[in-house]
């Protein structure tokens, strides 16, 4: 709507009547039309454009609301307050006139929009400008203060669970990770609560073992037992049947525990009556091996 300003149209001339512009008179220039807009009272103090000149409070809105107000001013003689009010209106646009008329074009906002990204260039610089700079331990500490007691959604925790399987640190990671852990002391309250955990992770396995354990016993409970099994049963293959049926729950619950299948070492430590079951499997397997009929495996 602004272009070129045309000084000769830019200056306001009063009116014969009444000492005001008319409309033929009223600046071309958005600047203009806002001097005489405040000259002539339109545009108070702590008032936007906008409500001063409604609706939006551009230039069309201003001249509008400048002659809406000449409209309304009552006609009066040439006088000396006239004539002082024409040369102040005259001044006010002249003024006006020789300033550098605004764009009014609509500011983009700060930021970058929605969806842009960095170029790889840009990333570059961005990463190389903040290399090497650390935060100071008050920033630490307001940073921390300000995510303590914050708890991620679930999904957010699924995801970022998700985003982590598979990965594989390398050695020299590792290695780099224990070189700069290397010599770090935890304060006392953070020592005592690894402690409880641990405490509470170790009466948590021992809890499991002894159910497992107590729980083989009650069922291979001595020799007496193994040899009554071995006459009960009329072939090498239905005791072998037996044996996995019996100890399937509770190598379910080792694994569950453990992660892994349980091993002779392992249960020789952990479940006698578990090694002793897993032994005599072994033992039967072994007997089995090169007889020709059904076909066994491991556990």
């Amino acid at each position: 709507q602004t272009g070129e300003i045309n000084p000769d149209t830019s200056t306001t001339k009063p009116s014969a009547g009444s000492g005001l512009p008319s409309g033929e008179d009223l600046p071309d220039s958005v600047d203009g039309l806002k001097a005489l807009a405040v000259e002539l009272g339109i545009k108070r103090t702590r008032m936007g454009w906008a409500t001063c000149c409604p609706p939006s409070g551009t230039k069309n809105d201003i001249r509008r609301a400048v002659l809406d107000h000449l409209k309304l001013q009552p006609k009066t003689s040439t006088g000396p307050d006239a004539k002082r009010e024409a040369a102040k209106s005259q001044a006010a646009t002249k003024v006006a006139s020789t300033q550098k008329p605004k764009d009014d074009k609509p500011k983009r906002g700060r930021g970058r929009p929605a969806g842009a990204g960095h170029t790889p260039e840009a990333r570059r610089k961005i990463a190389a400008s903040r290399r090497g700079k650390t935060w100071s331990k008050d920033i630490r500490d307001k940073m921390a203060q300000a995510k303590l007691g914050r708890e991620l959604p679930t999904e957010t925790r699924r995801r970022i669970s998700a985003s982590h399987l598979g990965k594989e640190i390398r050695n020299e990671t590792r290695a780099k990770m224990a070189k700069r852990r290397k010599g770090r002391l935890h304060a006392q309250d953070v020592k005592e609560r690894i402690r409880q955990s641990l405490l509470e992770s170790y009466k948590k396995k021992r809890i499991m073992r002894e159910s497992l354990d107590a729980a083989l016993r009650q069922q291979l409970s001595d020799s007496n037992k193994e040899r009554d099994l071995e006459r009960r049963f009329k072939s090498p293959y239905e005791e072998m049947e037996a044996l996995r049926k019996q100890m399937e729950p509770l190598i379910r619950q080792y694994r569950r525990l453990h992660g892994t299948n349980p091993t002779l070492g392992a249960a020789k430590k952990n479940f006698p009556s578990l090694y002793s079951s897993l032994v005599r499997y072994n033992e039967l397997l072994e007997k089995t091996k090169n007889r020709p009929g059904r076909r066994t495996g491991g556990l």
